[in-house]
């Protein structure tokens, strides 16, 4: 799998400023990692088929969407967001009731990440009955920067004694907000995006998107099939 070159570049410039070497270098390091033998070939490989806009994932304070049909990547896009986060001396909270402890950490394992899943700044968190305020409990002494990642979105309601979904998407806006971090949601796409002959899928394509209401998330990455896209929202999406 290649991954996302926008999560690629970050990495690049986080290398060049930790070896002090410059960024063509250290480009051309992350492409050999990735199995490569200059960034120039990893670059094409990833281009072709690659809709990538902005290089930015997010900013304290952001919430961000990471939405595909199974399969397609959205975990290990979730997973390499917060080792990027960890490496850089951040904490990043997994908040999952899909996998186990071992599985999360052998993932970031096979995914070139055996540092992080061996970090004390990786935080996971696979309590049952997960919803906002469980979550915003796990995060009241995070510092501002730090990242969580919800595995995956349309869970959180799943135990009918929660608020609803809209009520505790916002609930985690305002404390993002107020506390500077980054959170991003993995979320199902509903299964009729494959019988609509788009390459990619939008918001639209979103599944429960009716129990989320507009306005919701700053930004979204949508996967499928190796492409990419990364967009921010607009009020009305």
């Amino acid at each position: 799998m290649i991954y996302p070159i926008f999560l690629l570049k970050r990495q690049a410039r986080r290398l060049s400023r930790a070896k002090n070497i410059p960024l063509h270098d250290a480009l051309d390091e992350i492409a050999r990692r990735e199995g490569f033998q200059a960034w120039s070939h990893l670059s094409s490989a990833t281009m072709r088929d690659s809709v990538l806009e902005p290089e930015l994932v997010s900013d304290p304070g952001e919430l961000l969407l990471i939405a595909a049909r199974p399969g397609h990547g959205k975990t290990s896009m979730g997973l390499i967001w917060a080792a990027d986060a960890v490496r850089s001396g951040q904490s990043a909270f997994i908040f999952s009731l899909e996998e186990t402890e071992p599985a999360i950490k052998a993932r970031l394992e096979r995914l070139g990440r055996p540092d992080v899943a061996a970090s004390e700044r990786l935080k996971i968190d696979l309590t049952d009955g997960l919803d906002a305020d469980h979550i915003i409990s796990r995060l009241d002494h995070a510092q501002p920067g730090d990242v969580a990642v919800i595995d995956y979105l349309q869970l959180l309601d799943q135990d009918r004694r929660s608020p609803p979904l809209e009520a505790q998407i916002a609930h985690l806006r305002d404390h993002a907000l107020s506390k500077r971090l980054r959170l991003a949601f993995l979320s199902q796409i509903d299964r009729r995006f494959e019988l609509s002959g788009k390459a990619l899928p939008d918001y639209s394509d979103v599944r429960r998107l009716d129990r989320l209401g507009a306005n919701q998330f700053d930004k979204a990455c949508f996967l499928h099939r190796g492409r990419t896209s990364l967009v921010r929202l607009s009020p009305c999406s």
